[in-house]
């Protein structure tokens, strides 16, 4: 058997040559003041490169080396001084402006101690490193705004904390609440409210300096940490400019929407020094400036706060109880003919049964419904108690007046709003003859435009519409002729003081005068005695509603005073 002989050395570098050219890693040599002075052919294939133009460059800068950074200089000290590999992963350019991650290998040849070449092997790991941005971007960013999420908020929150306590700085947490977000999704879909989301971030992060970090706490609540601050006037002072800038309104297609914040805000070290604690004071501070009327939009933390809103968590929890449980009964006061002194129609209004047997006016519960967005589901009830109530006298063979029911705002907003009514109605077949529908002026002037296209649905399904509360609001004459309604509810203020104080007489005259002009029946609310009877009666008011009559009572006692004849 032949022996085998040993490549020879000029065979060998031919071989190895080819091979290196072959493989996908780069495989870069230096000489000892690291010029590039050899590159393998996959180099010039990826950066699109000649050799001419690769030939004496720095390799540390061609790979992408940071040579800005402390920890890789030192890497590079101990590699050039002691012979330690060093491994490090960077990023850089090549062709076409895309950008390549590579995970490089540095080692050193050597000759008699003298160091002669660096060589440095580079793998190409973009499809991996992107993968790993992938998932840090699920894991860690916003997909909506960019931001940092409330994972990395909290992260970032404990680090402030141990920085704050090594260097005795103090800051603040701000957690800002973008309002109606949830009306304008309902009402205009998720797309718009996303886009508001987007632009109200970037005009927070706008105003943000270097100290003020950002980040997407929850759908529609943006949270920042207000660093190396010297006392709370700061963040004050960057609040009311946050506030300003809201002043400007966002374009949405063809219209403007203005938008407003409330904010919560918690102060280390004074409030607490845990950042779970400080987590909970900061949400309890936002959730006492969401409720909050006043024309602050901003709530710090204090202890008081803390004990008001736990009382509120518990009348919500309740509220929340009584609507699962359905703890409401629906009480009918009647409308009476001025002329004839016969009913002819009714009002549903809404009471609350404790399990105690207290019967609750709406007075003490309908604010709290409106803050939990839970107006609409109950409005719902309402109409299908009135429905199954309507049934029941109908099947009784009585003679059935129209029954007025309250809509809410927030009900009003919903497009799907007709039909769902309409369904209840079908449901127990029910006519649309017997229900009127009460909408608050101020409901109507929110939202012009939506208004008038919800209006006319309702009475393309023929319902008869009610403007309720007239004169205490902004509505001109002219949104009564477009929206065609068909009754109008003179409001209570002007009806209690119509004996002794002429100008409200002289109101409710010019509104008695333009509601007839435009075919509208007028209802006067808090008929309480004969004096206002007979002057509403002389002004050629047609219907009243009052304790002069009745308050409001439950429907066995209606059937009692009024069907049973």
């Amino acid at each position: 058997m032949p022996i085998t002989q040993e490549i020879s050395k000029s065979k060998l570098l031919n071989v190895l040559e080819r091979v290196i050219d072959e493989i996908d890693d780069w495989l870069i040599i230096g000489d000892a003041e690291g010029k590039i002075v050899y590159a393998n052919e996959n180099v010039y294939t990826s950066c699109g490169c000649t050799k001419t133009s690769i030939l004496g460059q720095d390799m540390c800068m061609f790979v992408g080396v940071d040579l800005a950074d402390d920890t890789v200089l030192e890497k590079i000290r101990k590699f050039v001084m002691e012979g330690e590999k060093f491994e490090f992963v960077t990023n850089r350019f090549i062709k076409n402006e895309k950008r390549i991650y590579l995970t490089n290998s540095f080692n050193a040849v050597w000759s008699e101690k003298k160091l002669e070449y660096y060589v440095c092997i580079s793998k190409d790991i973009t499809r991996t490193q992107r993968m790993k941005e992938e998932v840090y971007r699920v894991s860690y960013i916003d997909y909506l705004t960019n931001f940092p999420n409330e994972k990395v908020f909290l992260e970032s929150l404990h680090k402030q904390v141990q920085r704050s306590r090594k260097n005795s700085y103090k800051f603040t947490v701000i957690l800002i609440d973008i309002k109606k977000i949830g009306e304008i999704n309902n009402t205009y879909g998720l797309g718009v409210g996303d886009k508001i989301i987007k632009e109200v971030g970037h005009r927070i992060k706008s105003y943000l300096n270097q100290d003020q970090e950002i980040f997407k706490y929850t759908d529609n609540t943006f949270a920042v940490i207000h660093q190396n601050i010297k006392d709370i006037e700061e963040t004050k002072k960057l609040l009311e400019t946050l506030n300003e800038v809201m002043q400007e309104p966002i374009k949405i297609h063809n219209s403007y929407m203005y938008m407003a914040f409330k904010a919560g805000v918690v102060l280390y070290p004074e409030n607490s020094t845990s950042p779970g604690e400080l987590v909970k004071m900061v949400q309890i501070a936002l959730a006492k400036a969401k409720k909050e009327i006043s024309y602050s939009s901003y709530v710090f933390y204090t202890k008081d706060i803390q004990e008001e809103v736990q009382n509120n968590m518990l009348l919500e929890s309740d509220m929340r109880i009584a609507v699962e449980n359905d703890e409401f009964l629906v009480y009918y006061q009647p409308f009476v003919d001025l002329n004839s002194n016969k009913i002819v129609g009714m009002e549903a209004l809404i009471r609350r049964l404790m399990g105690n047997g207290e019967l609750v006016l709406p007075g003490k519960f309908i604010g709290l419904l409106e803050k939990m967005n839970l107006i609409e589901k109950v409005g719902i009830m309402v109409i299908e108690k009135v429905c199954v109530q309507i049934r029941k006298w109908i099947d009784r063979g009585y003679e059935i007046v129209p029954i007025s029911v309250n809509l809410s705002a927030l009900q009003f907003k919903n497009p799907n709003l007709a039909k769902n009514i309409k369904n209840i109605l079908n449901r127990y077949e029910i006519e649309p003859q017997y229900i009127v529908l009460e909408i608050t002026e101020s409901t109507v002037m929110e939202d012009v435009g939506i208004a008038q296209l919800v209006i006319h649905e309702l009475k393309s399904y023929g319902f008869t519409i009610s403007i309720d509360d007239f004169g205490t609001g902004y509505a001109s004459i002219g949104y009564l002729k477009k929206f065609m309604f068909d009754h109008l509810k003179i409001d209570i203020s002007f009806i209690r003081e119509i004996v002794k104080n002429p100008q409200d007489r002289t109101i409710v005259e010019a509104i008695i005068s333009i509601a007839k002009t435009l075919n509208l029946k007028t209802i006067a609310e808090g008929i309480e005695n004969e004096e206002q009877l007979h002057i509403m009666s002389r002004l050629g008011c047609e219907m009243g509603q009052g304790f002069l009559w009745n308050k409001p009572i439950s429907a066995v006692e209606i059937e009692d005073r009024y069907f049973k004849v």
